[in-house]
């Protein structure tokens, strides 16, 4: 889609009536709403990968958006994530090791890598499949922080995410896993 198109669309109207008419934020709008906010942790995901034909565009945009993160000072309130070993591994090499990277678990859902293990350049990894605690627990040895994946939407699953040592969840229903984790009192 164009900008003008994505513009276009309202970001608010499936969630709840109150976000009716919301528009996607440009990165740099968001950016500005994270001056409210100087405690929160933010987790930047890259859309662009570098397969074939595609690779100039997703360093471009990587390197565009490390950009903006440093002109707002979030390079230490924020962690990148990809789908891509390659791009989490250029980020990585080109940045000196500077920005916390986020993949995910297993390792065949970031795709093919070039010269190294993924797992040996990153912060945390979403775990996606195999949840048991050995799981959670060898990626921890690997200095590893362990966050549970987007699976972990309801009492059941966000109990698993606990037994197995999970120590963030990222979900599509913040509002829904919040008031079940304060129910569980593991949320404030």
């Amino acid at each position: 889609m164009t900008l003008k198109e994505i513009r276009s669309l309202d970001a608010g109207c499936r969630f709840h009536e109150e976000y009716r008419g919301e528009k996607v934020p440009l990165f740099e709008e968001f950016l500005e709403l994270t001056k409210e906010y100087p405690d929160m942790l933010y987790d930047f995901e890259l859309k662009e990968y570098p397969v074939a034909g595609n690779e100039r565009r997703a360093y471009e945009t990587a390197d565009r958006v490390t950009a903006l993160i440093e002109e707002y000072g979030l390079g230490d309130k924020c962690v990148l994530n990809a789908f891509s070993a390659v791009l989490l591994q250029y980020i990585h090499d080109k940045y000196d090791g500077r920005y916390r990277l986020h993949g995910y678990y297993p390792k065949s859902l970031l795709g093919e890598s070039q010269n190294r293990d993924p797992y040996d350049i990153l912060y945390c990894a979403c775990v996606c499949e195999d949840f048991t605690r050995e799981t959670f627990d060898r990626l921890k040895q690997r200095g590893i922080d362990t966050w549970a994946g987007t699976r972990f939407n309801n009492r059941e699953m966000l109990e698993l995410a606990r037994r197995c040592g999970a120590t963030l969840i990222t979900c599509d229903n913040p509002k829904e896993v919040r008031e079940t984790l304060r129910e569980m009192g593991l949320h404030t």
